[in-house]
């Protein structure tokens, strides 16, 4: 229940070691592993998805379809919502005969405004 807690006021696509981290707070005798558990389970009951930046999974609260905007210096990760894009998506999709799609993941690579200023 912690993590659900923490991930339904937490949208910044947290890795599952910040999940960890901010869980620990109020749970302090909780395992790494038991987090990693319980997010896997989560996810394979299709409450969150996980995302791999990097190398690093991350979790996405968000079961509307959408996109994301990921930074290649910072790895920050913003939701992108443009329904043009998923409808266009979804009809690709649909034409497929030898493969059923159960999920489409587009990601935009770029600086975030963040990173830009500082260079």
């Amino acid at each position: 229940m912690e993590i659900l807690d923490f991930l339904k006021k937490n949208k910044s696509h947290p890795s599952v070691e910040e999940v960890y981290k901010a869980v620990k707070k109020k749970l302090p005798y909780i395992s790494k592993a038991t987090v990693y558990q319980n997010i896997k389970f989560l996810a394979g009951k299709g409450l969150l998805r996980l995302l791999d930046v990097d190398g690093v999974k991350r979790v996405e609260p968000s079961l509307e379809p959408h996109h994301h905007c990921i930074c290649t210096e910072c790895s920050k990760v913003c939701d992108c919502r443009c329904k043009e894009l998923t409808e266009h998506e979804l009809k690709v999709a649909k034409k497929m005969k030898q493969f059923h799609v159960h999920a489409i993941d587009t990601h935009f690579y770029g600086v975030c405004n963040c990173c830009k200023e500082k260079s």
